[in-house]
C-alpha cells in the first residue's frame, strides 16, 4: 500500500510541474504572437499613411503641371488632407517608438522634418516630398522584414 501512494504522490506532482510549464510556455508563446501583431500593425499603418501621402502629393503634382487641374475647394480639401496626413505620421512617430525599429524611428523623424519644409517653389517641395517619403518607405520596409522576420522567398517559373 505505501508503494501504491508513493507512485500515486510521484504522478501527481509529476503532473503539476508538467501542467505548470505548459502553461507558462502558453502564456509566453500568447505574449509574444500578440507583441509581434501590434509591431505588423505599426509598419502596415506607417506605409498605409505614406502611401496616402504620394497619392496626394501626385494629385497635387498633378495640378501643378496643369494635368487635373483643381479649383479652390479641390486645393483646400487636398492640402487638408495632407495635412491630416502628416499629423498622423507624426503621430506615429511618437507613438511608435517602442513597436517599430530605432532606425525606422530615425526614418520617420527625419520625414517629419522634411515634410514640413517647403522650400520657394511648389514643384520643389513636391519632387524634395516625394523623395523623402521613398527614402522612408525603403527604410521602413527593410526594417520590417527584419524586425517581422519577414523572409523573401523567390520561385522559379
Amino acid at each position: 500500500m505505501p508503494n501504491f501512494v508513493l507512485d500515486l504522490l510521484i504522478g501527481s506532482v509529476t503532473g503539476l510541474i508538467a501542467a505548470v510549464f505548459a502553461v507558462r510556455i502558453s502564456l509566453h508563446k500568447f505574449a509574444s504572437q500578440k507583441w509581434w501583431e501590434r509591431r505588423e500593425e505599426a509598419y502596415a499603418k506607417i506605409v498605409g499613411i505614406l502611401s496616402t501621402i504620394k497619392v496626394y502629393l501626385g494629385k497635387w503634382e498633378e495640378d501643378e503641371f496643369n494635368i487635373r487641374k483643381l479649383d479652390q475647394e479641390g486645393k483646400r480639401e487636398l492640402y487638408q488632407k495632407m495635412r491630416e496626413e502628416r499629423e498622423k505620421i507624426e503621430l506615429v512617430a511618437s507613438e511608435g517608438a517602442f513597436r517599430v525599429s530605432e532606425k525606422s524611428n530615425e526614418a520617420l523623424n527625419e520625414l517629419v522634418k522634411s515634410l514640413n519644409r517647403f522650400g520657394d517653389h511648389p514643384i520643389d517641395a513636391i519632387q524634395n516630398h516625394y523623395e523623402a517619403i521613398r527614402e522612408c518607405l525603403k527604410i521602413i520596409k527593410s526594417e520590417a522584414e527584419k524586425d517581422l522576420r519577414i523572409k523573401r522567398k523567390w520561385y522559379k517559373f
